[in-house]
Order: structure tokens, then sequence, then C-alpha cells
């Protein structure tokens, strides 16, 4: 007879081991010798070794985004016989990664988990796979800056350069300044506000959108100085004062008046005449007048001059005509005297000064030869 080994089961665990009859002792004696038992054993059917792989997606979030959509896939190793992944575990398998909102830009892990062994035949371990360590990638989050448009006036000092942004979180910030080429002496016109060293962290890419400085022009009053001269003089030099040039700036040119050295007595406009400021300016005049004067006003200058000037105005000239009762008798004398040392003097008009306010009449005596003209002592008024 032998031995029989029988297994009431092919599941792990402890089971029995039973000896099959028919063993004989032979001993000669027809084995009345012996007695002969036999006994059940027992056996142990060790648990297989599976390892589960949780291998990962590689997925991708911005900065300042919770990560989201985190996925995988799951495999098994050491099963045996007809046995599955399905069939030994339990649970579902989820992904997830430390990363958060405040993480900077840069490759995080993503761990698999939640899957079980449901069958006593395995002893399961986990793992994860070698790609999981740099699964998710945190990008750079866009971010658009916008400068604003800003203007000062021609001579001053720049506006603070300041802008606006969208895309920010975390209560991030900007650091640097924007720039522009325009400075205390830029001429009016438009200049572009630049980047400069603006910038954000590598958390973001930044877009910039440029605008522009307007330099407008500056207010110039220009206020012409009143004059006054005597009548018969020339005019005095022409000044103003000014309010509002900057940057060591001049004026260009002169002022003007209608009046010159035969003017009458009276105001005549003093005006900007050429007088001018570079395209920089916007230019306000303000006019004044230059008065010619009598001597009777102050007594400052030659009543001859006053007199001389005054006469061209109000004067009348009366031409006389020969008179058809010329007698004979008065062309002899005449000729007579013409051929004198001493000849007559023929009026060819007559002058009523009459309308003239001046000093009194002056008193000379009319000699010499050719027409001329008698001075009648007029009336002062």
């Amino acid at each position: 007879a032998g031995l029989s080994q029988s297994f009431d089961s092919a599941n792990a665990g402890t089971r029995s081991l039973s000896v099959d009859g028919g063993y004989i002792v032979n001993d000669g004696n027809g084995g009345g010798n012996y007695i002969i038992s036999s006994n059940n054993a027992a056996g142990t059917i060790a648990q297989a070794l599976a390892t589960i792989t949780y291998t990962a997606n590689l997925a991708s979030s911005l900065y300042g985004n919770a990560p989201t959509g985190l996925t995988g896939s799951v495999s098994a190793s050491g099963l045996l016989g007809a046995d599955s992944l399905q069939s030994i575990t339990s649970g579902t398998a989820t992904f997830t990664t430390n990363a958060t909102t405040a993480s900077n830009v840069g490759s995080y892990a993503v761990t698999g988990s939640g899957l079980g062994s449901n069958s006593g035949n395995y002893i399961i371990s986990s793992t994860q796979a070698a790609g999981n360590a740099t699964a998710l990638a945190i990008t750079p989050r866009p971010l658009t800056v916008f400068a604003d448009t800003l203007s000062r006036i021609y001579g001053e000092a720049n506006p603070a350069l300041s802008f606006t942004s969208t895309g920010l979180v975390n209560g991030d910030g900007l650091t640097g300044s924007l720039s522009t080429a325009a400075d205390l002496r830029s001429d009016v016109g438009l200049y572009r506000i630049d980047q400069g060293s603006l910038s954000a962290s590598s958390n973001y890419v930044l877009s910039y959108n440029p605008a522009n400085l307007t330099i407008t022009q500056r207010a110039l009053i220009i206020n012409a100085s009143a004059q006054s001269r005597p009548i018969g003089e020339v005019n005095p030099v022409l000044t103003y004062g000014s309010l509002g040039l900057v940057n060591g700036d001049t004026l260009t040119g002169s002022l003007s008046t209608d009046a010159n050295l035969a003017s009458l007595a009276g105001t005549y406009a003093i005006t900007q005449g050429t007088l001018t400021a570079s395209p920089n300016y916007v230019t306000t005049f303000g006019d004044a007048v230059l008065t010619v004067f009598t001597c009777a006003a102050t007594g400052s200058c030659s009543p001859v001059i006053d007199l001389v000037n005054q006469v061209g105005a109000s004067v009348q000239t009366v031409v006389p005509t020969e008179s058809a009762e010329q007698t004979e008798e008065e062309k002899k004398a005449k000729a007579a005297a013409d051929s004198s040392a001493d000849p007559e003097v023929m009026i060819s008009g007559v002058i009523d000064t009459t309308g003239v306010t001046t000093p009194n009449p002056i008193d000379e005596p009319v000699s010499g030869g050719g027409n001329s003209s008698l001075w009648i002592p007029g009336t002062s008024k």
C-alpha cells in the first residue's frame, strides 16, 4: 500500500493531508506483531504576491488655478491562473496631487491610490509609475498690462506713468516702472510710453500694451507796454512783458505800431507785429497804445515842431486868383521890384491858422525871391 494526498481547496490557507489505506505489515506472522493506525496531516497554501501599479496621465494647470482633471490607469503583476485585477481588488482608483493654487510654476507629483484586496489568495502592494513624480505641470499665467494715456504741458515734469493690469492672482504685484523718452525739454507732440523695467514673476507671461504721453502747448501771455512821445519825434523802443516762458526759451521778432515821425497827436495801437514764440506755446497778446502828445501837454518839445505838425491837420489853404482888375501900373511896379535887390514877394497861398491850438504865433520876416507862403497869426483856442 502507499500514502495518498488530497487537498480540499486550491485557495491559500491551512489544508488537511490524509493517508490513503492499503498499507500491510509483513512480519512473517501475518502481521500479528503490529497494530497499524493512520493519521491525517495538515498543510498550508501560502498567499501569492501581487503588485498594483498606478500610472498617472500627464496633466497641466495654470498658476493660480486649482489642479483638476487628474486621471490615470492601473495595472497588476503577479496574478495566477485566471485571476484579474478586477477579481482580486475592490474600490476605485483616484489620482491626487499636493500642488495648490499657490504653487509656483514647475512640475509636481501625481499619486494614485484607492484599490484594496478582496481576495485572501494575494498579498497586494501598490507602487507609482516613474512618470508620476512629474506628471503635473503648472504653467505661467497670462498677464496683460495696459499703459494709461497721459498728457502734460510743455516744460513741466512728466506725470507718474501709470497702468492697469488683468491676470494677477494670489496677491501678486508688479515690480519696476514704465518709461518714456519725453523729458522736461521735449517739444510738443506724442511720446510712446514703453514697458521699461516693469515686470512680473516667472509665474506669469506678461503682454504689454503701450500708450502715448501727449505734450501740449504752454500758455504764454505777452503784454505790450504803454509808450508815449512828443509829436514830431521818433518812436521809443516798443517793449513788453511776458509770463510763461520756460527752459530758457525766448521770443523772436518785434512789436509794431502805425505811428511814425509825421504822425499827429493822438493814440496809436501797439500790436504784436512779428513777435512770436516757438510752437511749444499758445500766445495770448495784450496790446497797448503809443500816445503822441503836443508840446502844450508837457512843454518839453520844440514849439516849431508842434506847430508844423498841427498845421498839417488843421490849416486851410486859400490860393488867390489873379484879379482881372490888376492895373497896368501894379504890373510895372512888380517888374521893377523884381529887378532890384529887394524883390517883391508874391503870395501864392494864404494859410488860415485859426484852427491851430498852439503857442503864440511867431512873427518872422518874409524875404527872398520867388513865391512863398504868408503865415497869418491865428487865435489860440
